[in-house]
């Protein structure tokens, strides 16, 4: 099996160092290169074939949102990820609607950026997928953005029809279930979906601002009830236990 191109760029030189040594870790399957420029990366792109390009969005010349939509158009079976130090709302709509594959704030952790690569080609052995329920946008977003960011596949659902139909669609790893959901109760899908739930193999995490569910949910055998506000270093290591990631 031929191994899988993946190509940084970033112009400065220790960054791409420390992500090559990193991504090099993963085993003779990959093959890392490294530019410093989105000049120097299309002449790459346009001499081989890269199953992963991650770019630093703000470079001399070319940024790389230039760069990524370049790469799209001459290459459309790359996966690209975008890692900034100037992340904003903005831009994170931006690289939404490029539907690049993923996204990373920096400073993160290399980890972070292993789980990603592998998430993007593929990879079985650590590709997990998550449902979450939440009526907030703003918490749903930032759940999902998190979980992304550590190589989860994130469906998510405003109401409990939503996620009715996505659990009836696909199979979920693990699933982030809100309580309150307006006039209805998280819990009252869990009730419904339990049979099916535990057939599954689903794992269930309640989340609720109101500490007095944590009784119930217990009592529900759910595998874990965190309460809001939620730390995210929290939840993603909850959903890394739950779901057999390390």
């Amino acid at each position: 099996m031929q191994p899988k191109r993946v190509l940084i760029v970033d112009d400065e030189a220790h960054v791409t160092m420390m992500l090559a040594d990193s991504l090099e870790k993963l085993g003779e399957n990959y093959a890392i290169e490294t530019a410093h420029s989105g000049n120097e990366a299309l002449t790459k792109v346009q001499q081989a074939t890269y199953a992963v390009l991650i770019t630093d969005y703000k470079m001399p010349g070319m940024n790389g949102l230039v760069l990524a939509e370049t790469v799209h158009r001459l290459s459309p079976e790359t996966r690209i990820i975008l890692m900034t130090a100037h992340g904003s709302d903005t831009l994170r709509d931006i690289v939404g609607q490029m539907e690049l594959d993923g996204y990373l704030d920096k400073p993160f952790s290399v980890a972070q950026v292993r789980d990603l690569v592998k998430s993007a080609v593929g990879d079985s052995t650590t590709a997990r997928s998550i449902l979450i329920m939440e009526d907030e946008d703003v918490l749903r977003r930032l759940y999902s953005r998190a979980l992304n960011g550590v190589g989860y596949t994130v469906h998510g659902a405003r109401t409990l029809a939503e996620a009715r139909d996505l659990l009836a669609q696909h199979h979920f790893d693990a699933f982030l279930c809100d309580i309150h959901m307006g006039q209805e109760r998280g819990t009252d899908l869990v009730r419904e979906q339990r049979e099916s739930l535990a057939q599954s193999g689903t794992r269930v995490v309640m989340i609720s601002a109101d500490a007095r569910y944590r009784a119930i949910c217990r009592e529900m055998g759910v595998s874990e009830y965190l309460e809001k506000p939620i730390s995210l270093t929290a939840l993603v290591q909850v959903l890394n236990n739950l779901t057999g990631r390390k």
